[in-house]
């Protein structure tokens, strides 16, 4: 089974709700950043509600076939995620009870079958880090809420044992160490397990980039030329491939490449890169690298000798999102220039 995208099954296909299921996952995954991603959640829908179609065929000759069910169960999941990104509370529970319900069905038909935990382990990851307004919410709407650490040791389980699902949990868990947790160190490990397989995955290759750069923020290593080259190759890599990714996610990776330049003291490839950015983005609440980008230019100003410039980017960062330190250092390079 040989995705358009290069995300390829290592393993043989189990049938036609199986290969239905995973078009279905893989449309998904392409579409987080690409620019077209609601008309791929529509696409995405519609394999998904095949695979269910088919499998519910399968469940009317025999109410106890498994993989029947798996496929049910595993297809309800992601709808639910894809409405989880489009805020659709109501359609994200529907589909994520019908779910784990169908889910549960199979642990009980066959309790060694452990592709299922992925299923209990993204429920539980994504819901126990709802916020809690809207934990309230479900309880309301008898929607059961989520524990996050049972939910990785599920998706650990899954990745370790399972067999369709292995991948997939890998990636899972790799998102949750980046986003909830702010482990990058165990975000890339996870990460760097299953890229080579995965070449050409699109949210693969974004989240091992973004996890690579805000670990070298948080805990530099030097690594700012390995994320240089890591943006260019991706770069080099979808203009190949005529892929179109979202505007914001092109600006992001034209931010990252001036900030990590400015690291390496290549000030005038820096200067035009994040300047170019933040023509983009001059509004409080559009980007918050706005601010980080602001500053940096300031400081670059200081080093070129140009103060009135570099005071002028100081007090526009603090304009801006401070995340951070940016508010500190922003108010003393207003009164001492960097050097």
């Amino acid at each position: 089974f040989q995705a358009e995208d290069g995300i390829r099954d290592v393993e043989r296909s189990r049938g036609l709700g199986d290969v239905y299921k995973r078009q279905g996952i893989i449309s998904w995954k392409k579409s987080s950043c690409m620019e077209n991603f609601r008309e791929i959640d529509k696409t995405t829908l519609k394999w998904l509600d095949k695979s269910i179609k088919i499998s519910n065929k399968l469940l009317k000759k025999d109410k106890n076939n498994i993989e029947a069910i798996f496929y049910t169960g595993g297809s309800y999941g992601f709808k639910a995620e894809v409405y989880a990104r489009q805020k659709n509370l109501i359609k994200t529970g529907y589909n994520a009870l019908k779910g784990i319900k169908n889910l549960k069905k199979v642990q009980k038909i066959k309790p060694d079958l452990y592709d299922v935990y992925f299923g209990f382990g993204l429920y539980d990851v994504t819901a126990g880090s709802f916020p809690d307004i809207v934990k309230i919410i479900t309880r309301i709407l008898f929607i059961p809420s989520g524990d996050y650490q049972r939910g990785i040791e599920e998706l650990k389980i899954a990745h370790e044992k399972g067999f369709l699902t292995k991948t997939i949990s890998c990636y899972t868990l790799a998102y949750s160490y980046f986003y909830y947790e702010q482990n990058y160190n165990k975000a890339i490990e996870c990460l760097e397990s299953i890229i080579d397989n995965y070449p050409k995955c699109v949210d693969l290759r974004t989240l091992l980039i973004n996890a690579y750069f805000y670990r070298e923020l948080t805990t530099p290593a030097g690594e700012w030329k390995k994320i240089i080259q890591y943006i260019k190759d991706f770069k080099k890599d979808i203009y190949r491939r005529d892929l179109k990714l979202r505007s914001w996610w092109m600006d992001k990776f034209e931010f990252m490449l001036g900030y990590s330049y400015y690291n390496l003291k290549k000030y005038n490839k820096a200067k035009p890169l994040l300047e170019s950015y933040s023509r983009k983005y001059r509004r409080k609440g559009e980007s918050y690298f706005a601010g980080v980008s602001e500053l940096t230019i300031g400081k670059i100003y200081d080093l070129e000798g140009n103060r009135k410039k570099a005071v002028e980017k100081y007090k526009n960062a603090l304009k801006l999102e401070r995340i951070g330190n940016l508010e500190a250092v922003s108010y003393t390079h207003l009164t001492l220039p960097t050097n």
